[in-house]
């Protein structure tokens, strides 16, 4: 028990780490679209984290250079989580047939590289 509180503690620290964790759980209870857009959402979190940049996105670059991941990595998840938030028939067809399952385990990973960033351990 002492761990995990000290492991909440830190996690707690990290304002976005805290929203990731939210929009996790919540992209993972969503059954529609709104799921997808959750799931970037998380991706936007940990993104925030590394700055802002002139237009008020997340600093991508920044994001990926600590992570040591690319923006090729992400594009699934941006691509369903900009059509979820821009619906259209056409748009959610896509989303029809898209992976759940690969998006959110897309959104987990950048939780856990996130943690991984920060050094959080149990």
């Amino acid at each position: 028990m002492r761990r995990a509180a000290s492991m909440v503690h830190q996690i707690f620290q990290f304002v976005q780490l805290g929203l990731a964790l939210a929009d996790f759980h919540a992209a993972r209870r969503e059954t529609g679209s709104y799921g997808f857009f959750y799931a970037y959402r998380v991706l936007e979190d940990v993104g925030y984290h590394f700055g802002v940049t002139k237009g008020d996105h997340p600093d991508w670059h920044a994001m990926n250079k600590a992570l040591k991941t690319s923006k090729q990595k992400w594009d699934p998840l941006v691509n369903a989580g900009t059509s979820a938030r821009h619906l259209s028939q056409e748009k959610l067809k896509q989303l029809a047939q898209a992976d759940s399952g690969r998006l959110l385990a897309l959104a987990r990973e950048a939780i856990t590289l996130f943690i991984e960033h920060l050094r959080i351990t149990p």
